[in-house]
């Protein structure tokens, strides 16, 4: 039965955004609503002490210690989400990160940008600007003539798809603001490539010249792992191949190639390579860019890294990373838009050994060596810059922080199913190191700086990652799928690189991170330790879960079903209640010491709260296709119009060579039009998009019985499943966390009132005295209608506080 939303009945609507939350956008994966009081938080602000959400490299004032559980527990809650999002690190942690920046020893390593004082008014000027000054100043400096030609500006359309307006404009590259922030990340991009070039770099090698094979012809006695596999070798990795397998290596002669030919290769590869803008071209807030395989590689760029960049609150440290993620991006999509000229190349010479053997056309992206999974733009971020850069979750609109790098595949791709995966590599083993680099604001900046590029001393530019160091790290072994666990807290490197090895100011930095470590120790002697650890053991710590419970909240308020029974089926799920009765009552207290329990517990009321479905329930993807079109920029335009007409001076030489370029360039004389599905919020793995009947089982009223039809549910019956599951616990003598079971109890009560009949003023069951719970559902009439939703959904995360109850003489008494 539809019903309207209520916007009455969320309790969220009238709160405002924490200073954190306002000005890093919290209403993302992982990064969801944490906690209330006053404000909404997404547990991203550090806590005892608090910090400013922009000026978080300050020292702050001395503080006390917490005085209350519900301060302690907004510091623990908010730190083990902050462990879990920046994989190890915490957010007070970032401020040694982005202290410094540095562009030249002229200047040497000044502040980012994150202390109050850098703000300052002194001699009527701001240091903020003067900064900026020393960024514009000292920074590589735009020269587009000098770029390659596919990154140069008549290669970029408008912005095609939904048409995304700035400031009642067009996003074009044609707006100067727009071309102010992106020309920098080109101008970077450009010097990375031709720093691969000069260095001839292993993986710029692989793709330009690497052999292409299907899988059978290089493993002819093993099972393809997936559909179209098909292999890309670097020349090494051929060789040793050749060698162990006896064959005759052909393409030895590539090593011999000279630097002009990798550029004539790469050139020609992308004679054709366009780029344009997009806004939100998936519902996944991870998508910076896009590579339009069905336009020969157009390659979108989201323009949420952009929108940042030309905001006015952005700090020098956080501009410099952004940049520099704009760059690692187009990098990325770029190996997508090589691969796809490498299939499609029909311009090798036929009389040069063939570095193409696959049998048929086969676009589907390459094992690259002997990776464990699929994914051209990771593996050459792997081999180029040492993983994949993430700012937490990659949300294409962050403002930065807490920059880090892992390794790829990631230990658990296996079990996303996002990519093509070899089962059982050693990648994906239980063990598996998990390699993770905290990036300083310090390495973009070095990057950004036109000393870097200018320093003779450093020959080789690309080597060691382009000399990322690796001085604060979280390596973390992978324990295996569905185990839970920390990620290694972010520590300074056992093995650090020499003192001489260190760029300018990482000293600096690394002083700064130990003093603010002894700082923070200091600050927290003598009760952090013993009150994290009593926390700890608590269902308080399991804050995704307490994420949870906000969302199925709002969910309930909007009457968002398919969310609402995504989040009920989950917590349901904490135990196997299809399971017999003793292997049930082994995963209760008091045999079992976890607390899930309590999560399946409240899960049985998110049921009794829902619609009874007696169907599938689907998010249906969006079938309408929209076109978008790619209108040329004026530089584009004006280069197609240039060689249509062209000269008829000169040799013919000359008159044939300008004829060449007006055929590579004729797919980019004019406007493009391709159609995509339009993305909605079902573009989402199917697993999020649908959820089955509703389900009961009762392994304590009805052992050995399988579930009951859907269509013979009551919404009594999950609160009679609950009741028994209470009185066990209470026959069983278990202590549990007196706060939830009082929660709890009061919920369920409240949810009975709701779903008995109007003459019914029990309903039938009990709800934790330690009765027997009812019979499965034989004493609650049904409600009149089984489809309707609760009046309201009640139940909250209980203030935190420490003790237990137990059932004793008639009733829970606390402990």
């Amino acid at each position: 039965m539809a019903e309207d939303p209520d916007p009455a009945q969320d309790p969220y609507a009238a709160l405002p955004l924490s200073p954190w939350a306002r000005r890093f956008r919290y209403d993302q994966q992982g990064r969801e609503l944490l906690l209330v009081d006053s404000e909404l938080h997404s547990g991203l602000a550090p806590e005892a002490p608090a910090l400013h959400p922009k000026y978080y490299a300050d020292t702050p004032a001395p503080e006390g210690q917490p005085t209350t559980k519900v301060q302690l527990d907004k510091i623990f809650s908010s730190e083990r989400m902050q462990r879990d999002y920046f994989r190890g690190l915490e957010s007070w942690q970032t401020g040694s990160l982005m202290r410094y920046v540095w562009f030249s020893d002229n200047t040497g390593p000044f502040s980012g940008g994150h202390l109050e004082a850098d703000y300052d008014l002194v001699d009527g000027s701001r240091p903020a600007d003067v900064a900026l000054q020393v960024f514009h100043s000292e920074r590589i400096q735009v020269d587009e003539s000098k770029w390659l030609g596919f990154l140069k500006r008549d290669r970029w359309y408008d912005t095609g798809g939904r048409g995304p307006t700035l400031a009642g404009g067009s996003w074009s590259i044609d707006n100067p603001r727009v071309w102010e922030v992106l020309s920098i990340s080109i101008e970077l991009l450009d010097r990375i490539i031709k720093a691969l070039i000069a260095d001839k770099h292993v993986m710029l090698e692989t793709i330009l010249f690497g052999m292409m094979a299907d899988w059978k012809q290089i493993n002819p006695h093993l099972k393809s792992p997936f559909r179209d596999a098909n292999i890309l070798f670097s020349q090494p990795f051929l060789k040793r191949y050749c060698d162990n397998m006896g064959f005759r290596f052909t393409t030895g002669f590539v090593a011999q190639l000279d630097r002009g030919a990798w550029i004539g290769r790469l050139n020609s590869l992308l004679k054709d390579q366009a780029w344009g803008l997009t806004d939100s071209y998936s519902f996944d807030d991870g998508v910076w860019a896009v590579t339009l395989t069905t336009e020969r590689g157009i390659i979108l760029l989201d323009v949420g890294p952009l929108k940042t960049l030309m905001g006015t609150d952005l700090t020098l440290a956080e501009r410099c990373i952004m940049q520099f993620i704009v760059t690692t991006t187009m990098l990325h999509e770029l190996f997508h838009s090589l691969h796809l000229a490498r299939k499609l190349d029909s311009t090798w010479p036929p009389n040069a050994p063939s570095i193409n053997v696959l049998k048929s056309l086969n676009l589907h992206e390459p094992l690259v060596d002997d990776d464990g999974a699929t994914e051209i733009g990771f593996a050459a971020e792997q081999r180029i810059l040492g993983g994949q850069f993430y700012i937490g979750h990659r949300a294409v609109r962050d403002i930065p922080f807490g920059l880090y790098r892992q390794n790829w595949p990631e230990a658990w791709e296996a079990d996303y199913g996002t990519e093509d995966t070899i089962p059982g590599h050693r990648s994906f083993r239980r063990g598996a190191m998990m390699e993770i680099t905290r990036v300083p604001a310090l390495h973009a900046a070095k990057l950004l700086s036109a000393a870097f590029w200018e320093d003779a001393t450093i020959a080789r530019k690309s080597d060691g990652h382009f000399h990322l160091n690796r001085l604060i790290i979280s390596d973390t072994r992978y324990l295996g799928r569905g185990v839970l666990y920390d990620f290694a807290p972010a520590r300074v490197n056992p093995a650090p690189p020499p003192p001489a090895r260190l760029s300018p100011g990482e000293a600096e930095m690394m002083t700064h991170w130990r003093e603010r470590h002894r700082d923070w120790e200091q600050r927290r002697d003598g009760w952090y330790k013993s009150a994290g650890k009593a926390w700890d053991t608590t269902p308080w710590a399991m804050y995704q879960r307490r994420q949870d419970l906000h969302a199925f909240a709002r969910g309930f308020a909007a009457r968002d079903e398919l969310r609402c029974r995504l989040i009920a089926r989950r917590f349901v799920r904490y135990l196997n209640w299809t399971a017999d009765r003793d292997r049930y009552v082994s995963k209760l207290p008091p045999t079992s010491t976890t607390h899930y329990w309590l999560i399946h517990a409240i899960g049985l009321l998110m049921h009794a709260a829902l619609p009874i479905r007696v169907d599938t329930l689907t998010r249906a993807r969006s079938q309408a296709i929209a076109t978008w079109r790619f209108i040329p920029g004026r530089a584009m335009a004006a280069a197609a119009a240039t060689t249509a007409t062209g000269t008829r001076t000169g040799t013919g030489g000359q008159q044939q060579q300008q004829q060449k370029q007006k055929q590579q360039r004729q797919h980019r004389s004019g406007t493009v039009e391709t159609t995509v599905r339009e993305a909605d919020e079902a573009d989402v793995p199917a697993g999020r998009r649908s959820v089955g009947p509703s389900v009961l089982y009762d392994p304590l009223g009805r052992p050995g019985h399988a579930d009951v039809d859907a269509a013979d549910i009551a919404h009594a019956h999950y609160l009679d499943v609950l009741a028994r599951l209470l009185a066990h616990l209470a026959a069983a003598g278990a202590a549990v966390p007196a706060p939830w079971l009082r929660e709890l109890t009061r919920a369920a009560a409240d949810l009975r009132r709701q779903r008995s009949p109007p003459n019914d003023n029990n309903g039938g069951g009990d709800d934790g005295d330690g009765g027997d719970g009812g019979d499965g559902g034989g004493d609650a009439t049904p409600p009149p209608d089984p489809r309707s939703w609760a009046a309201s959904w009640s139940f909250a995360v209980p203030e935190y506080e420490e003790g237990d109850s137990r059932f004793e003489n008639g009733s829970w008494t606390d402990i």
